[in-house]
């Protein structure tokens, strides 16, 4: 048994729950039962595990909490549990303690060295270029998996069967994403800045998360918009949308992997401190162009980048080849050598 403690809510998006949800598809697929537990999590993400066959187990607990953690070490004795799994910013150092000295094998989540002590088994942060020395503090018997070679994508990408598709000389297909709840409705914005420079030819695709509370102020600016536009609500495989898609403006959190993984050009909206670090690894890497919204929006920059990747065919294919270089879509894989029991190549 696995066990996944993770959240969801529309502050703090729903990214922490879908990276586990790859871990968890593939070590149900390769190892054996998966459950996750979690104390905030919206009804659409809960039926959309529950659709996977997947059961969630609610906590009452204040997240990261000493009664949290004392209910996750009683499931933990109660299923057997053989690992865990941690992903929030919300746990720290006590917490990953309190599950070393229960004696279970922790994978731990991290994104820019949240915690001050690491004691997990596993600590995976897989943005671009992690840093080692962010964990310099780590108990004696904690690996790193470090780097986009650990990048976790759904089946429902990896299944498609293909990396990406040849990048058309003329841009149509846009994709709009900021996130699985978007929390500050920067998808608002953003389309009244696509509305000044949209034109007939174009196709625009707007896809909002399960976590999404602002779909009707979204509907109002759909009128008379310039090209054909989309809302994609709560869209449960997203594999064919990024297959579609020529370039996209997207949040920074963990879509950037999936849109890497098929190639696609993009302006990223930093949303978020903890994407700080990411973002600006994306761009040095040639993957994608960044604007810093966690405070205002800029809307004259968001127009100028966008008429950039419209108008440049070359800058289009560098970000293209940057991004594949990054993701190989082995990572989940390579996660699960790591931390499965020994000799559980198959269900047990």
């Amino acid at each position: 048994m696995l066990l996944i403690r993770a959240d969801a809510s529309v502050s703090m998006g729903t990214g922490h729950i879908m990276r586990c949800l790859a871990l968890a598809q593939a070590w149900r697929g390769q190892i054996g039962p998966v459950k996750f537990v979690s104390s905030e999590m919206p009804n659409r993400l809960i039926d959309r595990l529950k659709n996977e066959s997947f059961e969630v187990i609610m906590n009452d607990a204040a997240a990261g909490s000493k009664e949290d953690l004392q209910h996750l070490k009683t499931l933990i004795d109660d299923e057997k549990a053989v690992r865990v799994v941690v992903d929030g910013y919300q746990f720290d150092d006590s917490y990953q303690q309190g599950l070393a000295d229960h004696n279970c094998r922790v994978l731990f989540f991290d994104d820019y060295g949240h915690c001050s002590h690491y004691e997990a088994d596993w600590i995976l942060n897989q943005n671009l270029g992690a840093d080692p020395a962010l964990y310099d503090n780590r108990g004696g018997r904690t690996k790193l998996l470090l780097g986009s070679a650990y990048v976790l994508l759904r089946q429902e990408f990896l299944g498609l069967g293909v990396k990406s598709r040849p990048r058309r000389k003329q841009i149509e297909n846009i994709l709009i994403t900021l996130g699985g709840s978007d929390a500050h409705n920067l998808t608002l914005p953003v389309l009244f800045a696509l509305k000044q420079i949209a034109e007939k030819t174009m196709d625009v695709k707007v896809l909002l998360g399960p976590g999404n509370p602002h779909r009707s102020s979204i509907d109002d600016v759909l009128s008379e918009f310039p090209c054909s536009i989309e809302i994609l609500d709560n869209v449960s495989n997203m594999a064919p949308t990024l297959s579609w898609t020529d370039i996209a403006i997207c949040g920074g959190g963990s879509t950037n992997w999936e849109m890497a993984y098929f190639g696609i050009p993009r302006i990223v909206l930093i949303q978020a401190d903890n994407q700080l670090l990411a973002c600006q690894s994306l761009m040095m890497a040639g993957c994608a162009s960044i604007l810093d919204a966690r405070h205002t929006f800029d809307e004259f920059q968001l127009i100028n980048e966008l008429r950039l990747l419209l108008t440049s065919t070359s800058l289009i294919q560098q970000m293209s080849h940057a991004n594949q270089n990054i993701v190989d879509g082995h990572g989940v894989n390579r996660v699960l050598l790591e931390i499965a029991p020994d000799g559980s190549s198959s269900h047990n």
